[in-house]
């Protein structure tokens, strides 16, 4: 099998770590890297012995011999660089959510279907173990329809003033799109949708809450701009229902706190650090709780879509999903904008 050459532009945070696992990866070769902090791209290029690196994520695209990139870069930018990325031939993993804003994201696909390649987001809550094991549970009919989740992911105080770069405006709907809804957010819509088989959505009612951030950010000096939390009520034209929590800073109990709940006519599945199902056999109610699951995929999404530009596996994620999941992001914050419901066609 011909080695997959990959590139990495963005190497903060999980770009470091994309670049990590393909380096790890059999049948991969991380050919290059790209970022705009010399001393962070010479520490990876060191410690991944990787000797192609660039400055420019453009200039790297342009000049490197690839057959695939990923783009861990601010929201704002996904939609250049995966163009430009397209344009090349390349297949492309972009960092969630696909990009800030819809006409971008419909670029993005239609790129990527003129170009014949890839486009996948990095919805890696998906490839969690026991979120693996979970469709798979679902798969296999145990709930039956789903008809209402619930899914939050909150944080008692964890505003990432990491992205601020020096002040240059990444708290900002500018530059980041949003706040925690599509930070975090984001993550649980996708994983409860993708649970759901993405219903067509009928309406949306949102509302964001601000304050708390803001105070906090006077006190680090930086104009913070984004909300600090967001909830929000999504019908579905088949009359189902899923509600969305997200936080950067509330005064919840939790430092840190994911789950999905989901609710089916057999059965029902808390989704956390366990999986608990809940159902009835011969009309005794039972609990099953299920703590771990070791059938996964070889380096999670990453691996997965390295191995789909290899033509070994098929697509689980499409940017078509991630549109459809932006639509909704946007419809929530218009809603709570407006104050009124957000209806879809």
């Amino acid at each position: 099998m011909k080695l997959l050459k990959v590139g990495v532009i963005g190497l903060g945070g999980m770009g470091a770590i994309h670049a990590k696992v393909c380096s790890a990866l059999p049948d991969v070769h991380l050919q290059a890297i790209s970022e705009m902090s010399a001393e962070r791209l010479e520490a990876v290029g060191k410690d991944l012995n990787v000797q192609e690196q660039y400055r420019d994520g453009a200039k790297m695209i342009e000049q490197a011999d690839l057959d695939a990139v990923i783009i861990a870069l601010p929201n704002h930018l996904h939609a250049k660089f995966s163009i430009l990325a397209f344009q090349k031939g390349l297949h492309v993993l972009v960092e969630k959510p696909i990009a800030t804003e819809i006409q971008d994201a419909e670029a993005m696909i239609e790129a990527s279907i003129t170009a014949g390649r890839t486009l996948m987001v990095n919805f890696n809550q998906r490839f969690k173990p026991l979120h693996l094991a979970a469709k798979k549970i679902i798969a296999q009919e145990k709930l039956g329809e789903i008809y209402y989740a619930k899914t939050k992911w909150l944080r008692r105080k964890g505003i990432p003033w990491w992205y601020e770069a020096g002040g240059k405006g990444a708290l900002s709907t500018d530059i980041a799109g949003g706040g925690p809804l599509i930070d975090l957010g984001v993550h649980q819509l996708d994983l409860a949708l993708y649970m759901m088989d993405f219903p067509e959505v009928a309406s949306v009612d949102g509302t964001t809450f601000y304050g708390l951030g803001k105070k906090d950010g006077e006190r680090r000096s930086i104009n913070y701009a984004l909300e600090d939390a967001g909830v929000a009520l999504i019908r579905f034209k088949d009359n189902r229902t899923l509600l969305l929590e997200a936080s950067w800073i509330m005064h919840c109990k939790n430092t840190d706190e994911q789950e999905t709940v989901l609710y089916g006519d057999k059965g029902g599945m808390r989704l956390s650090n366990i999986i608990e199902i809940y159902d009835e056999q011969d009309g005794i109610q039972m609990d099953t709780v299920i703590k771990k699951y070791d059938d996964v995929n070889e380096g999670g999404l990453v691996g997965h879509f390295c191995r789909v530009a290899q033509g070994k596996e098929t697509p689980v994620i499409s940017g078509e999903q991630a549109l459809a999941g932006l639509k909704i992001l946007k419809a929530i914050y218009k809603s709570a904008e407006t104050g009124k419901t957000v209806y879809f066609d």
